[in-house]
């Protein structure tokens, strides 16, 4: 049985979980004031996602992650769901989620889940992390922000 759980304290295995999303350790250090929850299943964590509050309207997914041996299982969908209803019961109107050009997986799964593409920030990878990414066998360079009306 599926279940979130708001996390207070993040374990190794959740940092790790959120290190298979943003590479960078650094980087997530900056994620100020966010709350944590995990999808657990049969008393495992699956996943976890990190929302932040970046305006008195709107929560930023800053990052999303699944166990690899648990990926296309409708995890991914759950915790962007259990997002999105966290943003209404918190009263607000807009969920932004941020990734590269090069993450097609995540970029179908936002768009399937009513995201939408409002920008594209070029070479914001090569800019703010000190070492080259690549994911699908191309150089991680562009951002693309995803909006969501909730």
């Amino acid at each position: 049985m599926r279940r979130i759980e708001e996390v207070r304290d993040l374990t190794e295995e959740m940092v790790d979980l959120l290190l298979l999303a943003d590479p960078d350790c650094v980087h997530l250090t900056t994620y100020h004031n966010a709350v944590y929850f995990t999808v657990t299943d049969d008393k495992q964590i699956i996943g976890i996602v990190a929302i932040g509050n970046p305006s008195e309207d709107s929560f930023e997914i800053l990052n999303l992650a699944i166990k690899e041996s648990h990926e296309n299982q409708g995890y991914g969908s759950f915790l962007l769901a259990f997002a999105e209803q966290y943003a209404k019961q918190n009263a607000k109107q807009i969920l932004w989620i941020k990734t590269s050009t090069t993450s097609f997986k995540q970029l179908y799964l936002y768009q399937k889940m009513g995201f939408r593409c409002v920008q594209i920030v070029p070479n914001y990878f090569s800019i703010h992390y000190s070492t080259p990414l690549f994911e699908n066998k191309l150089r991680v360079q562009d951002q693309i922000i995803l909006k969501k009306i909730v």
